[in-house]
């Protein structure tokens, strides 16, 4: 059983406790946690965030007669705010959903909404924010509800956790309504089609938890679905697909609720291409469609299937979003007009395999030879699997993505700090050393940095050489400085030459830039060893001040790396 939640926020805490519903149910995929519908009159334990007012109303509802209207704001973050601190547990699945609208008559006739996470990680003394749900651009008005859903993983001790809905002008008024928060559970009844049944002529696979048939069908103008004698992998029947004009066309079925985002699934069919055919590659995809913006990801990955025996097609698939619709489908991978059979098809989920504790560390086996680390990204360190795992074998992490220019420094004067700080912060908590990279890469420059301040492109000038060495200094000094602490390394230009193209950062600052901004790394962080990163380098060793040790084949560019760019420790890189 569940231990009983403890209320820490008095203001929040009765209201919550009268929402709340404790729930045992195995195999469901939801078990709800909260709902406010504002229909008893009371604000149920939201309370203003800034110069907000909140007030419930009977002016619309999403459902039912009432709902929350905020007026008075005076900047984008002012709105409703609620402690979810006694409602969301540590390492557990959440989702939460809001309907949102306009108010009518107000000067603003269009908004961007948002739900947002409000942070303080025990012992720290400053807030993270975390993004929950968003709409789109613009994507909220006066004239209906628009609902914002996401998920929610909770992977630290916190002092506070707030969650809020702000927008993107100052002044918006608006409506919530309908809230909700729901544990998610995966779903672990799975499906398994035979085709041997006689329900829908034999295409039925299973039934939903409300009753509702799920069955395959034929994807695609002209595509038939049958259900044959003629060939099976088991029992008598199997499913003959036809008629197909695309690649993308075939046999598809609605798995809506049998995924869940950050859950591993088997998925298997067994194929056989019809008589005559020859040999073709096939695959498994999945179709997720989240607020009308669908997502393709492969479930199975490419598999010859011939004509002569039936092919075992299986894979193991993380299901690596939030979704409000889901469809599978066996589909060829170029070959448009092939026709073929599937059988005994099973979705399953997997069940995490336990971590090894009993095995030696891999950083303390090689802690005489080199450190030793793993490529990450938020979802890394905020997993508890991928955490531990991290914890167990590694002393040194580099951000895959969110330390890159674009993602931490979207606009001139705008950075986006959340998602490097949660790595950051989870090496400072765990020991990790971190390698940073990458402060300059010319696939992920963001936009602004060569455009001038009307968004026009900036031309190869001397003054425009200066503004963009001058913003490359800024963004450079800014981030090294924040993460001086625990960054041991710095991959300072990633990929910074390639002799079959030119890039933006060599045609309008020019090659010699690639020593400037090592040189500024050093003096802020001297500590440090810099290099270059990635292809189209090779070097051999630096010093602690990142001087040159060896001049690069191209342009005599300096460098602190060694073939692959890679530093092992801090001060010293080292060929391996």
């Amino acid at each position: 059983m569940r231990q009983a939640l403890s209320f820490r926020d008095t203001r929040a805490g009765a209201a919550l406790l009268l929402a709340l519903v404790t729930l045992a149910l195995p195999g469901a995929a939801r078990a709800q946690v909260v709902q406010h519908d504002f229909e008893g009159g009371t604000t149920q334990g939201w309370f203003p965030r800034g110069t907000a007012v909140l007030a419930v109303t009977n002016e619309a509802a999403a459902t039912g007669l009432s709902s929350l209207k905020t007026t008075g704001r005076t900047a984008a973050w002012n709105g409703p705010t609620l402690n979810v601190l006694p409602v969301l547990q540590k390492n557990l699945l959440y989702q939460i959903r809001v309907s949102v609208r306009l108010t009518a008559g107000q000067a603003t006739l269009q908004d961007t909404l948002k739900m947002t996470i409000q942070r303080r990680v025990a012992g720290e003394t400053s807030d993270r924010f975390d993004s929950v749900a968003a709409s789109a651009t613009n994507g909220v008005t006066s004239g209906s509800w628009v609902t914002l859903q996401g998920t929610y993983r909770l992977t630290t001790d916190v002092t506070t956790l707030n969650l809020y809905v702000e927008t993107g002008a100052a002044t918006t008024q608006f409506y919530i309504d309908d809230f909700r928060i729901t544990e998610v559970i995966p779903d672990q009844t799975g499906a398994a089609c035979d085709f041997e049944t006689d329900r829908n002529n034999g295409l039925y696979c299973y039934t939903t938890a409300e009753g509702v048939d799920r069955s395959w069908v034929n994807l695609g103008t002209g595509v038939v679905v049958t259900s044959v004698t003629e060939q099976a992998h088991g029992g008598t029947h199997s499913l003959l697909t036809t008629g197909r004009t695309a690649a993308f066309q075939g046999p598809a079925m609605n798995i809506t609720g049998k995924m869940s985002r950050g859950f591993r699934y088997r998925v298997t069919v067994w194929a056989k291409l019809a008589a005559g055919r020859p040999d073709a590659t096939l695959r498994v995809t999945v179709e997720r469609r989240l607020a009308g913006v669908s997502t393709f990801h492969t479930a199975v990955p490419n598999t010859t299937v011939t004509a002569a025996e039936w092919i075992r097609m299986s894979a193991l698939f993380t299901m690596p979003g939030d979704a409000d619709f889901l469809n599978l489908k066996v589909e060829t991978a170029t070959d448009a007009t092939t026709s073929y059979y599937i059988d005994d098809f099973a979705l399953s989920y997997a069940p995490p395999l336990p971590i090894q504790t009993d095995i030696p560390s891999l950083k303390d086996v090689l802690a005489d030879s080199f450190t030793i680390g793993a490529a990450v990204d938020v979802g890394e360190v905020t997993s508890a699997r991928h955490s531990e795992l991290t914890r167990k074998h590694y002393d040194t992490i580099t951000p895959r993505f969110s330390w890159k220019f674009a993602p931490i420094h979207p606009g001139e004067n705008t950075y986006n700090f959340g998602p490097a700080d949660t790595i950051a912060n989870f090496a400072r908590q765990n020991g990790l050393k971190v390698r940073g990279h990458a402060l300059v890469w010319h696939q992920d420059v963001p936009a602004w940095l060569f455009q001038d301040a009307s968004g026009a492109p900036l031309t190869p000038t001397p003054e425009n050489k200066d503004l963009v060495l001058q913003r490359l200094d800024s963004h450079i000094r800014t981030v090294v400085a924040r993460y001086a602490d625990v960054v041991t390394s710095w991959d300072v230009v990633n990929e910074v030459v390639d002799p079959a193209q030119p890039v933006q950062h060599a045609q309008r600052v020019g090659a010699d830039r690639t020593a400037r901004d090592r040189v500024l790394v050093a003096r802020d962080d001297p500590g440090h060893c810099g290099g270059l990163g990635g292809s189209g380098t090779q070097g051999r060793a630096c010093d602690g001040l990142g001087r040159r040790t060896r001049r690069h084949r191209y342009g005599g560019l300096v460098e602190g790396t060694d073939r692959r760019g890679d530093c092992l420790r801090r001060g010293v890189c080292r060929r391996y």
